[in-house]
Formats: C-alpha cells, structure tokens, sequence
C-alpha cells in the first residue's frame, strides 16, 4: 500500500523490492512497460522494484493494478527474453490533507427565554474534502463545543444540532448574548487528526490573557517524533498561542467599534520535522460597552400652550457606538403627565396644556439606555401662552352723590379673562358716555372709575357709562357702569341780579315800597326765605318776606346818610345766597369838599421814569357835587389829574438833590375849596463801587505761615449809605491752589497755604468789589504777588534705590558706578550745591564731589553675595539740607571651589531588578554659584558602564543591564563629579553594590493536563486523583500550595484541591445530568515572595445513572379551538423530554382521567401515546362548554418508572351558530302628538347566544312597514322620523348578528304605539326636589300615583311622558291608560283608552294650593316634594257623555222634556248665531293668516294642486287638526297638508323617510299653530298653569272666554 502523498527524496521511492539475482546469481532488472500509470521502475539495479511519481490522489483513484511488469537479465529486451510478473496490485490510503470547513461558519440564531429542552437551535454542516476508506464516513468525527456557553451550559449538540439543555435560558440575568465556538474533527484513519478552518466569535470585552481557543493536534508517531508544538505565523501580535499545548490566548484588547473585525490566525502545527497549518478566524462580537451619547444633553424648547395632543415638539438625538443597540427613552420625572417619549425619542403631547393653570414649564429628566448603560439628558419646555379666552365684561349699577367732588373713586371696574397673565385683562377704556362724553375718567391698568367732572342731578339724573376692556392679545369685550346720580342740596338759590342800584329821594314817605320783586329761584325747588341787612344799620329799611318787597321804615336824610348798602339773605333752608342793593339817597348842596387825608405821604424813587404814579389824592362833598384838583404852587417835577387826583412825575428826581419833597393840594366842588399836603419821600438808587489803583503789586517769602499779609486793595462806592453804599471783595481768577484769601469787608489779602517758590515764583491775582444793592453793582482790579526764595529743597538723588552687580575678583580702587543729586533751590547763596558721604561699613567708598563709588577692600563671594550702602547728598544752605540713596551691590562669582560630596554609598539591590532600577543617588554640592555650581556625574570605569548607568546632572545610580547574583554579586563603582567651570574642578568617589538573590524558579508539574473519570452521585470527598509537581527553589521559595484558580465548564462547588499535596476530592452531589463535564484550572504557587505559579488544566467526566423523570417543555399549556373544528386534528402538542439516557428516557402519555373535570374532557379529547399531540375525540359546543381542562401524565421507561403532570387549559372559541332572538316579542307603548321631551319611544332588545361580533345584533323594521315614519337604532331604539299622524302604528323589528354567515332572528317583536294629545292627558307634578334626587325615588312616585287611580281603575298603568327642569322646581308630567288590555298582542285592535287629565285629578283630589290629598296606603305626598299637580294643556278635559236614547217607557221624563225643549230649542238658535259671528271672525283671521304663511304645494289625486299652510296636522280620518296655541321649547316642527295622505308628492314621501328627526317627546321653540284672538292681540299661554288669580270674562260676540293679566292687561284665550 502507498499513500496518496508519500514523503520522497529525489521525487521516487521504494513500492516493492524482490531479490535482485536468479537462480544462477545473474543479476536480473525489472521493467515496467505501461505509461498510464504512475510507477516507473529505475534501471539502476540497486533492487528496487518500482517507485512513485508524484500524481497520487486517493479522492480519485484507490487503487491501481499493475500488470506489465517484465523480469529479465541484464542487457536482454524483456519483451523477447523476459517473462511477464504480476500482476502487481497497488492500494493508494488516503492522507488528511484537508482541514473540515463549516458551512456556514457563522450563524446567527436568536432563541425566546425560558426555551424548553431538546429545543433545536441550529443544525450544523461540517464538510471535508479527504474521502475515507470504505466503512467510514466523510466529513467530521467529532462536533464539540469549545467556548462561549455558561458554566452551566445552556446549549448541547446532538449528532449535528444545537439544541437547548435542561439549564434555564434566563434574558434577565444579563446573559442576552451566547457566541459559541464549534469545533469539528474529521475523520483519519493513518494520519494525525486536523481541525478545519474555522471562524469562532469573542466578545470585544474579553480579558487580556483569556484562554479563546484551543488547537489540537495530533501525531501517532511515538516518541520525540510524536510531540507536538505550536506556533502562530504571521504578522498579527493580537494573539499568542501556547507552544505545548496550543492554547491560543488574548495578547491585546480587540475593539468592535475599531477598523478591524475578523482576525485570520494561522497556526502551524510541527513534530519538529513535519508541520500543518490550520486557520482560526477569530471575529470580534460587539458588547454593549459603549453608553449612548446624546447631543445636546440640555434641551430648551418654548411652544404654545394650544399644542394638539399627538405633536412632537421635539427628538432626542442619541447615538450609541455597539452595533444593533436599540436605544430605549423614558421620562423619568417632570412631565407631570402632559408629555411622553416614543421608542425614536420623539417627544409628544400627551395631554392638554394650560399655560392659565399656572404650570407654565416642565423640566423633564428624561433616561436614554441601550439595556446596560444610561444617559442622562434634560428637556426644559417652557409654555407660550395663547390668548385663548376673551374678556367677560360685566355690568355693575352704582349710585353718585351728586356732590361728590372730582377724583371720587366711583367704583373698581374687574372684568374677568380665563387667560393668565400676559393674555389676561390689561386695560380699560371708556368708549361712550351718554352727556358729557368727560364725566368720567378710568385707569386704564386697573380699572378704577373716577369722577372727572361735577355731577348735576338736574341736569342728568343717570350715566350710562361702556366700558371696554381688552387683553393682551386683542380680545375685547364691552360692559356697561349704570351711574345713578343722587339729587343732593347741591344748588344754593339764584337770583337775576346780585347787585342792583336804586335811588331814593330823601323826602320820600315812610312805608313807599324801594324794591317790589326780588327775582329769586331755587334749581333744587326748595322754598326760599329772605332777610335784610343794612348799613348803616340805623333802621330806615324793612322787608315783607312774604311779598318778596323792600319798604323805607324811617325818612331819609341825604346829609346824614346819602348811601345805604343793603344786603337781602336769601335761603333755601342749608344754602344760601346774598343780593346786594345800593341805595343813593337824592339831596341839595349844603358843606364844602373835605379831603379824606389832610396829610398824603408816599415814597417813590429817583429811578422812576416819567408818568410814574406818586399818590391819588381823595376828597368828599356831601351834597355829591364834582370836584376839581389842582397843585397850589409850582412843582416842575409832578402833575396832578383834575378829576381824579392822581399824581404823576414829570421828570426823574434825584435823591441826593433832594430826599424828601412836600406838594400843597387844593379841591374845590365849583364853589367851596379844602387843601391837603402830601409828603414825598425818594428812594435811593444803586451805584458801582470803584477802585483806587486799577493793579497792585505785593511780594512775600516762600513758606511764610498761614494768614501772613500779603496787601490790601480799597474801592470807594458813591452811594453814602445803606446797602448800595457798603462795599466787600472777593477773588475771582487766578487763585487756583487756593494760596491766597482776601477779607470781603477790608480787602485785605492774606496767606491760606505757604507758598513754594520752587513751584511758582509770580501769580497773578484779578479782585472784585461789590456793593449790597440791588442790583448789585461791581468793579475789578488785579494784583500782582512776587514769591521770595529760601533754602527749603533738600538734595534729591534720581532714584532712592540702585543695583549695581561686582565680580568677587575686581581691584581695590576700581569704580564701579557714580550717583548724583540735584537741588531745587535756588543758586543765591549757594543754597543748590551739593557734597556726598557715606558712613556705610562697606569695601566700598563714594567720591564728595563727583559721587563716584569704587572698590576700598578685597571681596569674596562665598563670604558675602551683597552689600548695601547708604550715601548721603548735602547742599550749602542754612540751614543744610540732606537726601540719601540706597546702593545695593552684588557680588557676582568665579569658579574658585571643588564639588563636595557628602555621605558613603553602599547599596543592596534584588537580582531581578528590571533594567533603569534606581539604586541610588549621589549628593554633591558646589561653594561656587550656579553659574559655575552645576554639576556633571559620570561612571570612570569602562567595566563599571555595561552595569551601571548615571544620570549626568541628577547624579541618579541605574542599572544597565541585567543583573545575575549568580554570576557576580558585588560590584565597586568610580564615581566622578564635575563642576562646570572652565577648566572644570572636579572630585571622584567609589559606590559599594551588593546584589541579593530572588525566587526566580516556578514550580514545574509533571504534566499539563490531567484527565479523570468518576460516576455521578458519588459521595462528599471521594478521592479524584493526584495532582504531581516539583520546584527546584530551596527552602520557602520551594514549598508548593495547590487551589483552584479558574472553572471554566462546570459548578464550582463540586471540587477541591489538597493544598499541600494536590489531591483532588468531591466536595458536592455530582448530577451528570447538570454537568456532564468539569474543567478548572488548579494554580501551584511557591512560598517565594513574590510567589512564582503554574497552571495545570483537570478535566473530569461523569459516568450517567437513571434519575430523571420526564419534564414537559411547559409548566402548562392553554390552547384555543374553534367549536366547529373537525374530530380527529392534532391541535397541540404537550411533548415532554428526559434528560435520561436510552430506555429510561423512553416517554408514554396518557389522560388523567381521576377527576370529573378530566374524565369529562376525556370524553372529547383524546392524547396520542407516543407524541403527546392532542386531538379532538368528538364535536365540542361552546354553548354548552366555553373550556376545559385536563391532565396529561408522561411516564418513563425506567425501572421503577417516573412520571410528571401537567395541565393543559383548552378555550373554545365561538362560531356563528346561534340567531339573534327577541324577548319579549311584544312591546307596547305611547308617543305625544308633540315633541318636548327625549325622542325615544321604546327600545327593542333582542339576544344572541354566540359571543363577540356573532352576538352583536343590528336592528331593522320589517320592510313591509317601511312606510311608517318611525326607525330604529343599531341599539333597538324606535324613535319618530316625523309627525305621527295616525293614532296608533303597529311594526315589526327584526334582528341581525354580524357573524359570518349573518344570521336573522326567526321571529321578529312587534311594537304597538299610540299616539296620545297631552294637552287632553298629562298631569304635571310640580316638585321642589333635584332631578337626581327624584330619579331615585321615581318608580315610588308612579308607583304611588297608579296606586291612587288603581281605586278608580283597578288594571290602569302610569308612565312618565317627561321631566322639565326649571329654576324652582322639576315639573314631571305622567300620563296613564285606563286598563292594561292593549299589553296583549292579542288585544292589537282594542283602542288604547286614556285617563283624561279632568280624571287624573279627581283622582288626586287636588286641596286648594293643588296638592294631592287622595290617601295611598299611607304614603305621603310630602315625600315628593309636591309643590301642586294640574293639568299639562290649557283646559281640563273629561271624556264625551254617552248620548241616551228616549223611550216610550220613560214617562217620567215626557213633562220635563216637553217643558225644556222649547227652551232647549232658543238656546240652541242662540248658540248657532253666537257661533256663526264666531266662525265668520275666526275664517277671516285664518284667510288672512293664509294669505302671509308660507304656502306648500301639495298634489292630489287628480293631479291638481293646491296651496295649504304648514301649521296643521294630519288626523286618522283625514282631517285637519289645528293644535293648541302653545309655546314650547325646541325647532320648529313641519307639519303637512290636511288633504289625505295619498295625495302627497313622491319627493315629499322621500323627504318624510329620510328624516331623523323626531316630532315625539322633542322639544321646540315654535309654536306649532297660532288661534288670533278677536281683538287681534297676541297669545301667550306660557306657563298657563303657573298663573296667579287672573280675571275670566267672555267676550261677547264669539263667546270666547279668556283670562286677563290684572297687571299686563293681556288676554289669553281659553277654547
């Protein structure tokens, strides 16, 4: 046999090899004479039977036969000479030179939690190019997993599937993501097995140093031949592999979110001659490593608080780096419930917004997590109002007084908005005022309403003042202030004349009437009073109050009183007014003028300019003659008015001519004459002061004191005396450091600060002088202060401080800087020279007169680094003066000192320090300054430099190279340190190093790996096996501790270590079916410190026993079916699963048929034994059955066998099988003639036994009874589509589920409805109680009221017809029927009769307040709250009296009826003729109210049409009915023609069927019909029975009797 690929020398090698001599020893050849083979057979007669050529391919051919193979002699052609061999046949083996491939290799399977067992996760398909000998199969041998699954693994494989194990798949745990690496070995029958190229899959987060794979390699060879090393090729350093056991490790994190993803290892596998390669595709799994990143993080969103719910306002933008995160939002607080977040972090409008309720923001948290990690961002939304209400504008009515003054606060206007501020009300205004339009005044801001002009009662007695607000957004609104004025005493009386002038001789006669009419009023109408006052008060005057006169009481005398003045009161009582009247009395000359004043002074002044007014001279003449004024005398500076005596000037005067002036007056009345004298005084007039000297000129010494005289100036004013004449001074210019004051009342000027003559040698000063008139008058002049100098500058050095630097090496006598200082003074008296010194103890000395500073004594840095000198500047002034300076010299160094180093240096280090271990530092120093006391440190000794390194300027002592103490354990190193000088000085030191041993072995264990086998459920501390391991340390560092360090598949409480000797033991109950499989690593640690290790793999297998019963995949099973589903279906499957072996985990099933429930449901149900499928036995009913459920029991084979439970709960679902059926299948009932109340007149019910859409039942009148104008509702509720015109409608209603198929109701319910007028039935209960609180007692109230007429009619029903809410009270309206027959359907032709609303009250027996007294076992009416019952309509109506026929029999009738009838006879022509006016008014009304209604046209039968009006109603015999005039609530009710019905038009037919409205029971706003009175009034019966006591009358040409309103006069008529 060869292999397919033998290993050859020279491309040939040995098949076969025979003797290569015959019989006689001749040397034979072989020879292969066939070309189709692969063989060939060299001529070299080494023997060699044949030999290979390269071509074998066991995939193709296995085998050759080869049968042309010719012996013979050397040199003889075989095919003459020869003899034919053979045949010879050759099997070729195959060689594993192909590694198993998984297609695919990379599955993605994604399992629900809580997966039951044996569940399939994925099939695997391993392929392999070798082909194997016959009786072995392709492919691969072996299917493990490597990695990847949890220590209690979750996940098994089974020939070629992944399927679940009996370990709980548990997605809380964290455990979400399971990537498993399958490993398939194929098969090989000569050669080493090979693993196939595969593609396994870690997590980004795994550890550096993790174990990810194994490669296994296998050599039959024995011995050194047959071990095994790996290595990795290529240029990726992400991984390493162990060399013997080819475990492939993590060498550097790998990162998902980087470039690179998949990582191609290629491990070569070499028994040192021969290798193999296999490629591991490593693929880097994403792990929720990342934490999602959001920007912004803060979000600041303003929007309108009228955002509809549903809108987002705004997204959250995150992100997350891990592949296929989904990124979950929630809000975690301040959303208060208006916000919420979708699965895109969108933001929405959860809830109504309202800016108005004072939430005007949310600052929501809001958690953005991939599942591991969270971010954090926060959304603040800031509410915008919206103007969403208007203003209400309320109106207020206030009263005034119509005194109260402007300003008074009328009243605050508040207007209300339901907006928030900024939308609520902002401003008013007033925007009409009837009157005056500015009576008013209002704050715009808040509304306060004031008084902004007097009120006047008698002028407008009432405002009406509109006031219009508005909010911010523009809304507006309108209210209106009622301003009542109220009429005050506000209006004193008033006369036409105030002041009148009369005349009086003074011989008129005593009692004459002066004044005959005062003229005088009152606006408030109060009655006046009068009173006289005169003066003198000498009695002359009286007044008749009563005739409004004056009358002369006493004579006149013209000479004693020529004048009264008299002064009326008049008085309304608290005001008053006054009227004066003058009252000359008429006489003869008799005296001369006489002067009131025989002396008039007065005081004028000499500026007074021509025409001045000096005096008015005033003179009286008894007998009031004119008068005449004239100077006696001459006086050229006055003139004198003739007439009046006003005295004016001619000409200015002057004061210091003349002070004072005296003028003679003479009067004269034509014929006598009188004098005075007036006295003129003059008033001074102001003059500017002046100056004596226009400029002065002063000088004074710098420094003088404060106060110290510098001058005096003087001005003279030519005003002698007083404030014009008083003179002072002040500065104006020049003064600006304020040197100088000056005394305002002397001018002299005086030192306020010592002058510097330094600073300002001349100022120039301007002084004013000022006089106390008015006005004041001023002059100025200037002075000129020359300043003197003194020694008062000391000497002063340009700067007070200087640095000057000095090398330690500099002569004595050098000079090494030069000071100077200056003097301000001046150069009188040498006060500006200067001399210099120092008394400093310094090598330094200055110069007196250039101030040159040099070097007097040797100096020495190291000794002193500075020194300070204090040099003194003198001038030659008196006194002398001084000013020094600081000089501050620095030594500067040269390099005149060696290094010091301090200390000896011997030092210890481990051998296993790392290289640039720091052993120690040298510590030098230098006298010298930095300049030249920087030092440098090198290693002298060339040896010394393979070890040891220094830090040239740190003097730091490092290693260099490894150190062995082994090798040398001491070493001396020189050591020289340099200063930096030029030449550089210089020391060396020797450094001791002594090198001290570690542990530097590790312990060594006899084998990598061990593998042990152990049965399961064996017990605590079963001996394992042994674990062996050497060390080659002595002493501590060889002394070995052996723990557990890493489980990798398994518990980890199952196991332990002997510490000391490496037994291993159980430690807990072993369950092969838990854990099958253990692999931990155990660590040997040595007692060196640090500890060395090593790490020895334990592999151990459990051995199986029976001890498991079977598991259902479920703990219960709910299924649904439909109850029409077919017998003999498998409708579920309860499989169980035995995590047992072979026939112990064989499973029968079966039904628990133990309880009643279970054998019931056995009866349907039936279990398949082997499968555990459930099916259906027989039909199942869900009416009859809406579920059940069952046990299913599954039962091993074992022996003794074990079994599980569990249950199964089976929902039956419905079909549509069952028609919807009524109950009851009659309904009778009423409807109003008129609409008020709810529209529904009754309501069908009809049932369906199915569930869900089979049971929902739509509802549908018979088709035969279309026409009725009645419908109903999806929901069975019969409502009116328009007027009922007949009196009674009988339909059917049929019903009809949704289910599919439909199916109807098989007997349809009739409704019987009767129409019922409730002007002729209803009785209305007015009630003072709440509308709930009488639902609650309502069925007690019918009850108690059909009780009442049950005395009359025993078998009589009551129903409420309708409820009215009003402001105080209910009103409740009933109506009944008078027997229950018509409640048999048998009874449908029976007329419905109806207790009348005249019966229903008698019934009642109504007291006078019309509350019922009638006794009802007891119960009170009070409980009701019945405030009165009356009839519904107008009248209270009785049933027609039946007419009785006459008889011969009756005789005792035949006298009074032959007595009546004649009467009976007029009164009937009476009542014919009343009605005939009656009906002639009533049809002209009705013509004309024709002749303005809307017409409708209407066809009849004969096609012709007719106009009629709307208002009427349509009867049974067809009729027209006009209704009662009545107003009721609700739209307006069409009404048709009175001609029959067939005569309507077919689109009105159309109309009447299509309209939803209903005219029963709903309410309306129009009157249905109109009745006009005779008088043509209008009729309002609103309320009629709420009326008080109203007169009755009967008006007398129609007899129409009607009520009139004792306060409206308005006639309502009664029919």
């Amino acid at each position: 046999m060869l292999q397919e690929h033998h290993h050859n020398l020279d491309n040939f090698g040995i098949l076969h090899r025979k003797g290569s001599f015959d019989a006689d020893r001749d040397p034979i050849r072989f020879m292969l004479l066939d070309d189709t083979v692969p063989f060939s057979i060299p001529t070299t007669g080494s023997g060699d039977v044949a030999v290979t050529v390269p071509g074998l391919d066991f995939e193709r051919k296995t085998q050759y036969i080869l049968d042309k193979i010719y012996v013979t002699e050397f040199g003889l052609n075989p095919l003459q000479f020869g003899n034919k061999c053979g045949p010879l046949t050759v099997n070729v083996l195959p060689v594993n030179e192909f590694t198993p491939v998984f297609e695919p290799s990379i599955q993605k399977v994604t399992l629900p939690e809580n997966t039951p067992q044996n569940q399939l996760v994925a099939t695997l398909n391993c392929t392999d190019e070798d082909k194997e000998p016959v009786g072995y199969p392709d492919g691969c041998s072996q299917l493990s997993i490597q990695s990847g699954d949890d220590a209690d693994p979750k996940f098994t494989i089974i020939n070629d599937q992944i399927v679940t194990t009996t370990n709980r798949i548990d997605y809380d745990t964290g455990d979400v993501i399971y990537t498993l690496i399958i490993i398939g070995v194929d098969y090989s029958t000569r050669d080493p097995r090979k693993t196939g190229t595969t593609t396994i899959t870690i997590p980004e987060n795994t550890l550096v140093g993790s174990k990810i794979f194994k490669v296994n390699a296998t050599d039959d060879d024995a011995g050194p031949h047959g071990e095994v090393t790996y290595k990795i090729i290529g240029g990726d350093d992400t991984f390493l592999i162990s060399q013997t056991t080819g475990r492939i490790y993590l060498k550097r994190p790998v990162d998902f979110e980087s470039t690179q993803k998949t990582y191609y290892v290629t491990v070569e596998a070499s028994d040192g001659e021969f290798s193999s390669t296999a490629v591991v595709n490593v693929t880097v799994s994403d792990v929720n490593d990342n934490i999602p990143i959001c920007t912004p993080i803060e979000y600041n969103v303003t929007i309108d608080e009228d955002r509809s719910i549903g809108s987002t306002i705004l997204s959250v933008t995150c992100t997350d780096d891990d592949a296929s995160t989904i990124l979950t939002y929630q809000i975690l607080s301040g959303d208060h419930g208006h916000f919420s977040i979708s699965a895109q972090g969108d933001i929405i409008v959860a809830n109504d917004l309202d800016f108005d309720s004072g939430l005007t923001s949310y600052y929501m948290h809001i958690e953005v997590s991939d599942g591991v990690h969270s971010t954090k961002v926060w959304v603040l939304v800031q509410l915008s109002p919206i103007n969403g209400f208007s203003p209400v504008a309320p109106s207020y009515t206030v009263n005034v007084s119509e005194i109260a003054p402007i300003g008074t606060e009328v009243i605050t206007y508040i207007a209300d908005d339901n907006d928030a501020p900024p939308h609520d009300v902002t401003s008013y205004q007033i925007i009409n005022v009837n009157g005056k339009p500015d009576t008013f005044h209002i704050e715009k801001q808040t509304g306060k309403l004031y008084l902004a002009s007097f009120l006047d009662f008698e002028l407008i007695p009432q405002y009406r003042v509109v006031i219009k607000v508005k909010d911010t957004g523009g809304k507006t609104a309108t209210g209106t202030v009622t301003v009542n004025v109220d009429n005050e005493n506000d209006h004193a009386p008033s006369c036409q004349q105030s002041t009148k002038i009369i005349s009086v001789l003074e011989n008129a006669a005593v009692g004459m009437v002066v004044m005959s009419d005062f003229e005088c009023t009152d606006l408030d109408n109060n009655p006046l009073s009068y009173s006289l006052t005169q003066f003198p008060n000498d009695g002359v005057f009286e007044i008749d109050a009563a005739n409004k006169q004056i009358k002369l009481k006493a004579p006149l005398d013209y000479e004693t009183t020529p004048f009264y003045s008299i002064v009326i009161g008049v008085s309304d009582g608290s005001l008053s007014t006054k009227m004066t009247l003058a009252v000359n009395v008429i006489d003869e000359n008799e005296s001369e003028p006489q002067f009131k004043d025989k002396v008039v002074r007065s005081t004028i002044s000499e500026s007074d300019r021509t025409g001045t007014v000096v005096t008015v001279v005033s003179a009286t003449d008894e007998e009031n003659n004119p008068l005449i004024y004239s100077f006696v005398g001459y006086y050229p500076e006055f003139m004198i008015d003739p007439k009046t005596g006003i005295i004016k000037l001619r000409t200015q005067v002057d004061r210091e001519k003349a002070p004072t002036l005296d003028i003679l007056i003479e009067v004269t009345d034509g014929q006598l004459t009188s004098t005075a004298t007036v006295s003129v005084t003059i008033e001074d007039v102001n003059e500017m002061p002046l100056f004596q000297n226009s400029n002065y000129e002063f000088s004074v010494e710098e420094n003088k004191s404060t106060g110290t005289t510098v001058g005096k100036v003087s001005a003279e004013d030519p005003d002698m005396e007083g404030p014009n004449g008083e003179v002072q001074y002040k500065i104006v210019k020049g003064n600006e450091n304020s040197h100088y004051n000056i005394d305002a009342s002397t001018g002299i000027i005086t030192l306020a600060l010592p002058l510097d003559y330094e600073s300002q040698r001349t100022e120039l000063l301007q002084v004013e002088a000022f006089d106390l008139g008015s006005p004041r008058l001023s002059n100025v002049c200037t002075v000129t202060v020359q300043i003197l100098d003194k020694n008062d500058e000391t000497p002063t050095f340009l700067s007070l401080k200087l640095k000057e630097r000095v090398s330690e090496d500099t002569l004595v006598g050098q000079t090494i800087t030069q000071v100077y200082a200056y003097d301000k003074d001046s150069s009188v008296d040498n006060n500006n020279m200067v001399v210099y010194k120092s008394t400093s103890n310094v090598p330094f000395i200055v110069d007196s007169f250039s101030g040159a500073v040099r070097v007097s004594n040797n100096l020495d840095r190291e000794k002193t680094e500075r020194y300070e000198m204090i040099i003194t500047a003198i001038d030659n002034g008196s006194p002398q003066l001084t000013g020094t300076l600081t000089l501050e010299i620095d030594i500067t160094d040269v390099n005149d000192n060696d290094p010091i180093v301090r200390g000896t240096y011997i030092a210890t280090v481990p051998e296993n320090v790392p290289l640039h271990y720091v052993v120690f530092s040298i510590d030098a120093s230098d006298a010298d300054g930095e300049a030249f006391g920087t030092l440098r440190y090198e290693i002298v000794s060339p040896e010394m430099n393979s070890f040891f390194k220094i830090e040239e300027n740190t003097g730091t002592l490092q290693t260099a190279s490894m150190l062995d103490r082994e090798s040398r354990d001491i070493y001396e190193v020189p050591i020289k340190v340099s200063d930096n000088g030029n030449p550089p000085r210089s020391t060396t030191v020797s450094a001791t190093v002594y090198i001290a041993d570690v542990n530097d072995v590790a312990p060594k264990p006899a084998r990598p790996s061990y593998d042990f086998s152990i049965p399961e459920m064996v017990g605590m501390n079963t001996n394992v096996g042994k674990i062996s391991v050497t060390d080659d340390d002595l002493g501590i560092n060889s002394k070995l501790a052996f723990f557990i360090a890493t489980y990798w598949k398994g518990s980890e409480t199952h196991f332990k270590v002997n510490q000391d000797d490496g037994e291993l033991f159980t430690t807990g109950i072993l369950d092969r079916e838990v854990d099958d499989k253990y692999s931990f690593l155990v660590r040997i640690k040595d007692g060196g410190t640090p500890f060395l290790s090593s790490d020895v793999t334990v592999n151990i297998k459990l051995t199986d026993i029976n001890d498991n019963a079977p598991v259902f995949r479920r703990p219960f099973y709910s299924t649904a079916i439909f109850e029409n589903l077919t017998t003999g279906i498998n409708f579920l499957s309860a499989g169980a699963f035995d995590d047992d072996l072979g026939i112990n985990s064989e499973i029968t099933y079966k039904i628990d048929t133990s309880s009643n429930d279970n054998l019931r449901a056995n009866l349907y149900f039936g279990v398949h034994g082997t499968t555990g499928n459930i099916f259906l036995r027989r039909k199942v009913d869900r009416e009859v059955d809406q579920r059940f459920t069952l046990t299913i029991i599954a039962k091993d084979s074992g022996v003794p066998s074990l079994s599980s439970a569990v249950k199964v709960n089976i929902q039956i679902e419905d079909v549509n099988d069952n028609p919807p059926v009524f109950s009851p299948l009659f309904y009778n009932t009423e409807a109003s003639s008129i609409n008020l109340c709810d529209p529904v007149i009754t309501t069908v019910r009809a049932t369906d036994a199915d569930i869900g859409r089979n049971a929902a039942i739509n509802y549908y009148i018979n088709e035969n009874d279309d026409k009725a104008p009645l419908t109903v509702s999806n929901f069975g509720v019969v409502k009116a589509m328009t007027d009922l015109l007949h009196p009674k409608y009988i339909i059917k209603v049929n019903g009809r589920d949704n289910g599919d198929p439909q199916l109807w109701s098989r007997d349809p319910a009739f409704v019987r409805i009767d129409k019922f007028d409730p002007d002729r039935t209803v009785i209305t209960f007015y009630l003072g109680l709440l509308l709930s609180d009488y639902l609650n007692k309502e069925m007690d109230l019918l009850d108690q009221v059909e009780k009442a007429l049950n005395e009359v009619y025993p078998t009589t029903y009551v129903r409420r017809w309708c409820i009215e809410e009003k402001e105080t009270s209910l009103l409740v309206h009933l109506y009944a029927v008078k027997n229950d027959e018509t409640n048999d359907v048998a009874n449908l032709e029976k007329e419905k009769v109806f207790v009348t609303n005249g019966e229903f009250l008698d019934v009642l027996q109504l007291d006078q307040n019309k509350r019922p007294t009638i006794d009802v076992d007891g119960k009170r009416w009070g409980d009701y709250a019945v405030i009165k019952a009356s009839q519904y309509g107008t009248d209270i109506v009785y049933p027609e009296p039946a007419i009785s026929s006459l008889t011969d029999s009756s005789s005792e009738l035949v006298l009074p009826l032959g007595v009546s009838l004649p009467l009976l006879a007029l009164v009937a022509i009476a009542t014919m003729i009343i009605l005939y006016f009656a009906w002639r008014r009533r049809w002209c009304q009705k013509k004309e109210s024709n002749s303005k209604s809307k017409k409708t046209k209407v066809t009849n039968k004969n096609g012709k049409t007719s106009l009629e009006k709307e208002n009427s109603l349509v009867s049974n015999d067809d009729s027209s009915i006009n209704p009662l005039t009545r107003q009721i609530s609700g739209p307006f009710i069409p009404t048709f023609s009175d001609k029959p019905q067939e005569t309507w038009s077919t689109k009105e037919q159309e109309n009447w069927s299509k309209r939803e409205s209903s005219p029963v029971n709903r309410k309306s706003d129009q009157p249905i019909g109109t009745m006009t009175p005779p008088d043509g009034s209008t009729n309002s019966n609103t309320e009629q029975n709420e009326h008080g006591k109203k007169k009755l009358g009967i008006e007398t040409v129609t007899g129409w009797m009607f009520e009139e309103d004792p306060v409206t006069k308005v006639k309502n008529w009664i029919r």
